[in-house]
């Protein structure tokens, strides 16, 4: 059979198979498939767990591919058969401030499922820009559908948490109508640490042209020619806006960086579904002192390198783009 046709017209079975792709191909969308059986997923981002489980023997030799309409109709069937945790909530931040931290606090927790940056989420919430004649209401059925299979819970976990990529909290009505009743947290961070840690190793968001969500946020064509730290300023001054409007009107838990790690088992304990138990507690320590993007490495504080790295420029450019949501923010945190 012809791998891209693989299920047309099926009734599939994805217990244990994990989606970690979405692309278009003759205006349908369609699901990259591999195989996770019970493996843990504990890598700081879904792509470095992706590609793990890619090197397996049996995903070097077989793969599925299949219309999202498969994806749909499993989840829709089969979520009372396979054990699936529950979207418990959403993880949004500016980047660079501590959610990669908490990401990997709760990957290692037994009682969750951590989903770190999944990029379908990113082909999704876009898609109506790629394929014009799809409904809202689709959008938000797949949405839904796709969170439900990546919720599969092979050693019964109870919670999903869904940490979101830092332009998604622009997106976050669309979000908000597909799962109206999870709760968000915003995290955030001193805007100049952020852009310092930007300008040194940019996400590909922070690249003009990279990511063609960040031109529905900055007019590239005004952006031609300004320095790196002009770019990288006024998106993250759209991340900070968006996140101070959103957490104003309740839509999300504002969080400063600063509060870390000790919100985790304080603060958001209820909202991220911890218990309070010293067993808990002393796992999610013990998480917390390792570096959260190399788990090999103990953690360093680096707020004074950051601050100590900033140009007059970047920080010039960071209190025009960022310094009146950032002292919104700072106003409403917990």
């Amino acid at each position: 059979m012809d791998r891209m046709n693989a299920g047309v017209g099926s009734t599939l079975d994805f217990a244990g198979w994990l989606p970690i792709r979405l692309f278009v191909n003759d205006q349908t969308v369609w699901v990259d498939w591999c195989y996770r059986g019970d493996a843990a997923l504990r890598a700081p981002f879904f792509q470095d767990d992706a590609q793990r489980l890619l090197q397996r023997p049996f995903n070097l030799a077989f793969r599925r591919y299949t219309p999202i309409a498969e994806l749909v109709a499993w989840a829709n069937r089969n979520a009372i058969q396979v054990p699936v945790a529950s979207l418990k909530a959403f993880v949004a931040h500016v980047s660079r401030c501590g959610s990669t931290l908490i990401s990997q606090m709760l990957a290692h927790q037994p009682t969750h499922v951590m989903m770190s940056e999944p990029p379908m989420l990113d082909m999704l919430i876009n898609i109506r820009y790629r394929l014009p004649d799809i409904s809202r209401e689709q959008q938000i059925e797949w949405l839904r559908a796709l969170l439900a299979v990546l919720g599969q819970a092979p050693a019964q976990e109870q919670h999903l948490v869904i940490k979101l990529d830092a332009w998604h909290i622009v997106e976050h009505a669309l979000i908000k109508d597909a799962f109206p009743d999870v709760r968000w947290i915003f995290l955030y961070r001193d805007p100049v640490e952020v852009a310092a840690s930007q300008l040194a190793q940019r996400a590909s968001y922070m690249v003009p042209g990279m990511v063609s969500a960040i031109s529905r946020l900055v007019d590239l064509q005004t952006m031609t020619g300004v320095s790196a730290e002009a770019h990288i300023a006024a998106v993250l001054g759209k991340f900070f806006e968006a996140g101070a409007l959103v957490c104003e009107r309740g839509g999300a838990l504002a969080l400063n960086y600063q509060s870390l790690p000790s919100a985790v088992w304080g603060t958001l304990r209820e909202t991220l579904g911890l218990a309070d138990d010293t067993a808990t507690i002393a796992s999610l320590e013990a998480s917390a002192g390792r570096d959260a993007k190399t788990p090999q490495m103990t953690f360093e504080p680096d707020s004074a390198r950051k601050q100590s790295a900033a140009s007059a420029a970047l920080r010039e450019a960071v209190t025009a783009s960022c310094g009146a949501a950032y002292e919104r923010l700072q106003a409403i945190a917990r």
